[in-house]
């Protein structure tokens, strides 16, 4: 099985994104506070991950058209 490097990416920042607004969510209609504070702070460092993995993937994608278009 051949898994993309940017579809796992991207699906890690989808899964960042709902985690945050889950977080979000928790936090402004009253639930747990220490809850919604960690999970958005984990779906920050899960951001950040998956966006740093997502440009790598690219980088690599980019350097290898160039080296077959040369």
């Amino acid at each position: 099985m051949n898994v993309s490097a940017i579809n796992s990416s991207m699906a890690g920042i989808a899964q960042a994104q709902a985690q945050h607004a889950g977080a979000a969510t928790a936090i402004a209609t009253g639930g747990d506070m220490v809850s919604g504070i960690v999970n958005a702070g984990t779906a920050e460092v899960q951001m950040a991950v998956s966006t740093s993995m997502l440009k790598q993937a690219m980088d690599q994608d980019k350097y290898l058209i160039d080296v077959l278009v040369k």
